[in-house]
């Protein structure tokens, strides 16, 4: 398609800078360096870009807040990674003296991740900076906008990798592996109890243990660096401050009083991390449900083939409109299966 020759700007790989674009840091500073990456000979003068003064983004998810979570390989390069697990080995008895040494071979699985691509591509007509008066187009917003929707985007390829499908073994042969091993019924209540709940104390303590009891987690993980995560919604944690205001509030009970603030960031050994992006389920007789999910770190696998970069251009086959596009390619994949649980609540009414 004809056009000028694009602008590339690529956003570096750290936090700290992504914050910067999303306008924890603003004024002429972020201004300047969107106009440095822009040439005057490829977008008319009169687009200027001013942050904050006209335009203001919907209330919204800004960053990836889930990316921190997982273990992240970026620059990544084919069709597609592989993380491979070797199984658990047991020692055996040696009865007799001078007996022929006896051997196995080691028993491995290899997980793929191919990546997945996504891009977010906006129009601006040629004519919207004079239709809008003094209203000055809005390009660098724009581009706010698809780094708050790329950050979205690797959080729920991060949560599908946790929840979904996840491929294993040869690569002439892969199986599929539909979901993980684990979970919590939406009706455990460690009583017996046939109705559905939503988060509660119970659910949180049974899915803690089952990965001590999976020797997946536990203080020999947590002393080597490792951390336990569980991702829940504002109403999961509702859920719990509703139900289990006099525990939560207990210095004695929890040095972090959670009801000073609302917030609950690290309870029961797990680092939590809230979002709305959670996978909703029909769970029967007209109730929604909700998979709140818990994960070791080291064993989630998140691959980046591209960060988000975004390409701006004047298309001279749409009457000179200016494109903004921005793309990404990342994946992901459990290691192991019962590395990451699913623990079904039923979302309140």
């Amino acid at each position: 398609m004809p056009c000028t020759t694009p602008t590339i700007i690529q956003f570096p790989k750290t936090m700290k800078f992504l914050q910067h674009l999303l306008g924890f840091v603003k004024g002429p500073r972020l201004a300047g360096i969107f106009r440095t990456a822009v040439s005057a000979n490829e977008v008319p003068g009169h687009y200027t870009t001013q942050f904050d003064k006209n335009w203001t983004l919907e209330a919204q998810q800004h960053i990836a807040r889930l990316r921190e979570c997982s273990t992240v390989k970026t620059g990544c390069t084919g069709k597609a990674e592989t993380h491979n697990r070797i199984s658990k080995e047991e020692m055996e008895d040696q009865t007799s003296r001078l007996a022929k040494t006896q051997g196995t071979e080691l028993t491995t699985t290899k997980r793929w991740v191919f990546p997945r691509a996504a891009q977010k591509t906006t129009f601006l007509d040629e004519w919207d900076a004079h239709l809008l008066g003094e209203t000055v187009l809005p390009t660098g917003e724009a581009v706010q906008a698809h780094a708050a929707a790329a950050g979205r985007k690797m959080d729920r390829r991060l949560l599908d990798a946790i929840e979904g499908s996840n491929f294993e073994g040869l690569e002439e042969s892969l199986t599929t592996r539909a979901a993980p091993t684990e979970s919590v019924a939406i009706t455990f209540d460690n009583a017996g109890g046939s109705s559905k709940l939503g988060f509660t104390l119970k659910k949180w303590i049974k899915a803690k243990g089952r990965f001590a009891k999976n020797e997946v987690y536990g203080q020999e993980q947590k002393m080597s660096g490792d951390a336990l995560y569980v991702a829940l919604g504002q109403d999961q944690l509702d859920d719990l401050l509703f139900g289990e205001q006099a525990t939560l509030a207990s210095s004695d009970f929890n040095r972090l009083q959670a009801l000073v603030d609302g917030e609950v960031d690290y309870y029961l050994g797990c680092k939590v991390k809230r979002t709305e992006l959670l996978t909703e389920t029909d769970a029967g007789g007209g109730d929604t449900g909700v998979q709140v999910l818990f994960w070791v770190k080291s064993m989630i696998k998140f691959d980046i083939w591209s960060e988000m970069t975004t390409r701006m251009s004047v298309r001279a086959d749409l009457s000179d409109a200016i494109q903004i596009r921005s793309k990404l390619m990342c994946g992901g994949t459990r290691v192991q299966d019962n590395a990451a649980l699913i623990c079904n609540v039923k979302k309140p009414s």
